[in-house]
């Protein structure tokens, strides 16, 4: 059972029916508290399977209580009951904390490598090595987040908005997006991304920023330059762009033969 907070007006209103006649005392009012069940992959109430689903209820400390109560779906408003054992057209099955704590010994860590090296899967066991972290950039973000508690309830809310500090010589275009478009030279990439010779001419001696449309293409065409260049030399291709970016320019910086 989760219990998160009333901080935002749409959660509010969630409880609008509930509040209804209510008095001051007995209402749900901001910054209070209410408490949202983990449904099962397979426990939603029948129609309810491709469908947005999301129970809350008051918040009620007595667990013993919890199977009885009557919950609300905040999409629909409609009632729903709970069970720990079974799905029905008003019945959604809930998760207990038994099997919430059991599947953590099943739970592969993604941060983790076994004794050989390799990632940690569901049937690893032993001692777990941390996976070495090569932090070559670095943002400098605020602490303001988009519906943080909003999110934790409904689980399909935009993702998070955070403030971003720029700085210039922390710039990912020019550590990282330039050094590889050097490498492809002007005249590929008049071809591959329709800018004028005398743009790319400019942007590549660093004397001229790309309009965001263009710095999007130029991005686009050194990930798939840093991508051929690792398959043909039979590195490992990391997942996220501006590291296959950051492992093509490594290679150059320390003289290790060209991917």
């Amino acid at each position: 059972m989760i219990t998160p907070s009333i901080t935002t007006p749409t959660v509010a209103k969630w409880f609008a029916a509930a509040n209804h006649g209510a008095s001051y005392t007995t209402s749900l009012r901001p910054f209070g508290f209410l408490m949202t069940p983990i449904i099962t992959v397979l426990g939603r109430p029948l129609g309810r399977a491709n469908t947005p689903f999301k129970l809350i209820a008051p918040l009620n400390t007595d667990p013993a209580t919890w199977l009885d109560a009557t919950y609300t779906d905040i999409h629909t408003r409609a009632s729903y009951s709970l069970s720990t054992t079974h799905h029905g057209a008003g019945t959604a099955n809930a998760k207990t904390y038994r099997q919430i704590i059991d599947s953590y010994l099943t739970h592969p860590d993604a941060r983790r490598l076994d004794r050989d090296g390799n990632r940690c899967t569901r049937h690893t066991s032993g001692y777990l090595a941390p996976i070495h972290v090569d932090a070559f950039h670095i943002e400098y973000t605020g602490k303001e987040a988009d519906s943080h508690d909003e999110a934790a309830i409904t689980a399909t809310a935009r993702p998070r908005r955070y403030a971003t500090l720029h700085q210039p010589d922390r710039d990912p275009f020019r550590r990282w997006v330039l050094p590889v478009l050097g490498a492809i030279g002007p005249t590929q990439l008049v071809r591959d991304t329709d800018i004028s010779s005398s743009a790319i001419v400019e942007i590549l001696a660093d004397r001229s920023r790309p309009h965001p449309k263009n710095t999007r293409k130029l991005t686009q065409a050194a990930v798939r330059h840093a991508t051929r260049q690792l398959a043909g030399s039979d590195a490992q291709i990391p997942r996220q762009p501006l590291a296959r970016l950051y492992s093509v320019a490594k290679r150059r910086s320390s003289g290790s033969p060209p991917c």
